[in-house]
């Protein structure tokens, strides 16, 4: 298996294993130590470590419990994986900020920039469809 085939792995285990299958005990398996998230979604106060994905993850599956992220495209090219996704769940329980839980069903996409180390993912950039997040969360009017 080449590198390449080796970081496409590690990012799908991130997606579907850690994510999916809500299986957050594996994320230092897959995190650098080191590893850095330059995005925020939600507020979280860990900056550094698998316990930034810990924390988060955890925000977003008490906010969105049923949440899934389906993969559209993965582009790999030296240590540096992009993917492409929808992410789509339910605002069932309440949100970090304390807003009470909407019941809305909210679909957006994202697309990252992963860099892998030591195969495991070191950094992440990420951009989010914030936008209809909030338009969908009632947060915004939408326009006609």
């Amino acid at each position: 298996m080449t590198q390449v085939q080796k970081n496409r792995t590690i990012v799908t285990r991130l997606i579907e294993e850690a994510f999916n299958n809500r299986n957050i005990s594996i994320l230092p398996e897959i995190l650098h130590e080191e590893f850095v998230n330059h995005q925020d979604l939600f507020p979280i106060s860990s900056k550094k470590g698998p316990v930034v994905f810990e924390e988060l993850y955890t925000k977003m599956f008490e906010s969105f419990p049923d949440i899934k992220i389906y993969n559209h495209k993965m582009l790999s090219d030296g240590d540096m994986v992009v993917i492409y996704d929808t992410l789509k769940g339910t605002n069932t329980g309440p949100m970090p900020n304390g807003q009470a839980a909407s019941g809305k069903i909210i679909e957006f996409e994202t697309i990252n920039i992963l860099r892998i180390k030591d195969n495991k993912i070191i950094d992440r950039w990420g951009v989010a469809d914030q936008l209809t997040i909030m338009k969908q969360l009632g947060l915004i009017e939408q326009s006609d």
